[in-house]
């Protein structure tokens, strides 16, 4: 899957789904990075 992919289908996705997979995700919108 293509990272452009990955991000749409993560802000469709709650905002837990990046705490818990941050390495999928943009680290900047995680304030413990």
């Amino acid at each position: 899957m293509e990272p452009v992919k990955l991000r749409k289908e993560r802000n469709k996705k709650p905002p837990a789904k990046d705490q818990l997979y941050p390495k999928l995700t943009k680290i900047d919108n995680i304030p413990g990075a």
